[in-house]
């Protein structure tokens, strides 16, 4: 440690390197291999706001996949039921149906960003039902990440560091189990899913080599033969020091089988699945220089082959027929991160953490595409779908280039600023000088370029007292299924109209965000938070359509339409969020969580609507819609944890307080369209527990909604009925060391 004056009365900072305890905490057992930690009270030391979800948590719910792990978030609606069933997608402080949310979601697994930009398996809007499913222009399936081998979960909500972009509504962060452990089989069911795991973690020659097996096996519906998905997942991950420990190599392969399958069962002869493997190569480490700076890097190369089928009985004259449609692409997602880190202490009491970093990141998906036979076409005879060759759509490649300096210093009161600043360039072309004096980028980018500066900070106001402040903006790439669109075919007598539905310039969005939140300790044993937020999500890619001939007359008044995705959506959200959590005390902790959140959408100018009637004052060309909804969430969690008798017992109620909603639409067809809706509170307990059995071996076994309250609604206009909630569903766990 370098020599360090220290005052008294004067807080100073000090650099030193310190070796890690490798003894447990006198608050930690096991319960079989499940690692049980009291729960604690402490203070955020960091200006962003964000959850932690540690491996205990995870197997305590016997999670199957990464989107089951979300339910631990508070704030996030539960969906009651574990499993693979169904595509989990997460919206960090949105709604998961909106595919902007999703899509703006960044999930990072082992310092390696899993990438949906390059996905055209749902480029025509294929319809694959309700089961079989797809995520075109949408976050990832967070299904395909197996929860078994996952350490820990860090979900990002408020400001976080330049270090992060191409994303706009938060970060998750996942990092799996590395290192020595005994071998372990896992063996979980319920009535949907069922799964096995086997993971080991070994240590030889200086060199940590640890490998997981799982398979994954759903049945959605009992009474439906061939209503199923699969699962096979296979990581190996090795760690090697080089240099007197100075330089840590990490290396994964990771293999992935799907096979989400609907066979035909009825007369319309459906028939729908989607099958595919992934195979991703990452490698990931860093190079200590001096206890005071080093460097780390990513790099990463992922492969996802698509191979999507869809056939239905097509109702056409003068005669049915079969119709069927098939996606086979190569989708390629390669890129790197290089950072270098610099510890400073200037003055007596100021310390800096400097970042400085790149990423690029190269998006294609090649192949023969979509395959439509016209003369048979699955979208109808007069459908103007046709085949569509990914080969002839280009690649992208996005760059962003970022500098950080974290600031800790002492005046009246110990601050910790975060000031930094990220240039992100979608697909840039050609270098702009004029942008050096003007407002125009200094490098055009097709999709755009962002300069996104952020800000962060914590004030110190006392021992038991924080006060959090954050205010940047973020920016993400357009998907490429929304900048090459397939094109649309217009079939008149003898003549053909093609119609290009492509939009080369189509820029990326971006938010901006607002976060301020105090954090409060009582008598070291309860902290409470209160959070704040204002976020506003600007340029969203939205659907235009145009009548035909509108290029050569815009007067046109058509019913044949075409499509252009262009930068006319907004998004506005605000919340509050109060937290409680108290230490473990007598064995038993309680959380408590109070969400609040409001959003408003729209898009601006003229929109075309194919079918009006002039006689309700309906228009052709008319103003866009808006809606808004407003939700509050209550979550209470308690739970019971007890090293004497090898148990863990989880009680968790959540509660949809109220909810309530408006679409307001100019052409609207009925008079109570533009009405507010409210659907009624809703309310589900769910329970957990875990027992060991014997020295490295325990079960788990929990119940969601064990009241089998389905809150069903019925809708005050069309007298229709709907489950809000599935009903009770149980599952168990049971894992050993071999």
């Amino acid at each position: 440690m370098p020599e360090q004056h220290v005052l008294a009365e004067k807080t100073t900072p000090v650099i030193a390197q310190l070796n890690a305890s490798t003894g447990e905490k006198e608050d930690v057992f096991y319960i079989g291999e499940i690692r049980v930690e009291a729960d604690e009270a402490k203070l955020p030391n960091d200006p962003v706001s964000k959850d932690v979800v540690k491996s205990g948590d995870i197997e305590n719910l016997q999670a199957s996949s990464l989107g089951d792990v979300l339910e631990l978030i508070p704030g996030v609606e539960k969906t009651n039921r574990l499993g693979l069933g169904k595509k989990i997608q997460a919206g960090i402080r949105g709604r998961s149906q909106d595919a902007l949310s999703t899509f703006g979601t960044k999930v990072i697994l082992d310092d390696a960003p899993l990438s949906n930009n390059a996905n055209f398996q749902g480029i025509t809007n294929i319809f694959l039902g309700k089961n079989v499913s797809l995520t075109t222009g949408q976050g990832i399936d967070l299904r395909n990440i197996p929860a078994d081998n996952i350490e820990t979960v860090e979900v990002i909500k408020g400001v976080p560091s330049v270090r992060y972009g191409d994303f706009t509504e938060g970060i998750i962060k996942v990092e799996t189990k590395i290192g020595k452990r005994q071998p372990r089989l896992t063996i979980k069911h319920n009535p949907d899913t069922k799964e096995i795991n086997f993971g080991n973690g070994i240590v030889r020659w200086n060199t940590g080599l640890t490998y997981d097996l799982n398979y994954g096996y759903s049945e959605r519906n009992l009474r439906k033969i061939g209503d199923e998905y699969h699962r096979f997942t296979g990581t190996l991950v090795t760690r090697k020091r080089f240099f007197g420990r100075k330089l840590t190599v990490k290396h994964k392969l990771f293999g992935q089988r799907l096979l989400d399958e609907e066979k035909p069962t009825d007369v319309h002869r459906n028939k729908r699945y989607n099958r595919g493997y992934t195979i991703n190569n990452d490698l990931w480490g860093d190079y200590v220089i001096n206890p005071l700076s080093k460097f780390t890097y990513s790099h990463y190369v992922h492969f996802r082959k698509q191979n999507t089928f869809a056939q239905r009985l097509v109702e056409a004259d003068p005669r049915s027929y079969i119709g069927s449609m098939r996606v086979l692409g190569n989708e390629w997602n390669i890129g790197g991160r290089w950072e270098f880190h610099l510890m400073r202490l200037t003055g007596a009491s100021v310390f800096h953490e400097l970042i400085f970093g790149t990423d690029v990141e190269y998006d294609r998906n090649r192949g023969k595409g979509v395959i439509i036979d016209s003369t048979r076409n699955y979208y109808g005879p007069l459908s103007g779908k046709r085949s569509y060759n990914f080969d002839q759509i280009p690649g992208q490649t996005l760059v962003g280039l970022y500098a950080e300096d974290k600031i800790t210093l002492h005046y009246l009161r110990d601050f910790t600023w975060t000031l930094g600043v990220r240039y992100d360039l979608f697909n840039p072309k050609s270098i702009h000088f004029p942008g050096l004096w003007t407002r125009e980028p200094f490098i055009k980018s097709q999709q755009g370029t962002f300069l996104s500066p952020r800000v962060g900070l914590i004030v110190f106001l006392s021992k038991n007292s924080r006060l959090r402040f954050g205010y940047g903006l973020s920016a993400k790439s357009p998907p490429l299924t929304n900048v090459y669109r397939a094109p649309q075919v217009l079939a008149f007598r003898d003549i053909t109209y093609r119609h290009s539905q492509k939009n080369p310039d189509l820029k990326g969005y971006q938010l901006k965000k607002l976060d301020v939140g105090i954090d409060a300790k009582f008598f070291n044993f309860a902290r409470t938070s209160l959070e704040g937020y204002y976020t506003y999500r600007t340029g969203q890619m939205s659907q235009v359509k145009y009548p035909f001939g509108y290029v050569m007359n815009p007067d046109t008044i058509t019913e044949a339409t075409y499509s252009i995705y262009e930068n006319r959506g907004w998004t506005r959200r605000y919340g509050m969020e109060l937290s409680i959590q108290t230490i473990t005390y007598k064995n038993i902790s309680f959380l408590l969580n109070l969400t609040h959140r409001s959003e408003k959408m729209g898009r601006t100018g003229l929109f075309y609507y194919s079918h009006t009637d002039t006689a309700k004052g309906q228009r052709p060309w008319a103003p866009a819609g808006m809606s808004w909804r407003k939700k509050a969430i209550l979550d209470v969690r308690l739970s019971y944890k007890a090293r004497s008798l090898g148990i863990w017992v989880s009680v968790w109620m959540q509660s949809v307080v109220y909810e309530k909603f408006q679409q307001y639409t100019v052409n609207s067809f009925y008079w109570w369209e533009n009405n507010s809706f409210s659907y009624p509170p809703k309310t589900i307990y769910n329970f957990a527990v875990s027992k060991s059995l014997w020295k490295g071996a325990e079960v788990s076994f929990y119940i969601n909604n064990f009241f089998d309250d389905r809150n069903v609604y019925r809708h005050p206009y069309f007298h229709t009925y709907s489950e809000r909630t599935s009903g009770i569903f149980y599952g168990f766990k049971l894992s050993t060391k071999l």
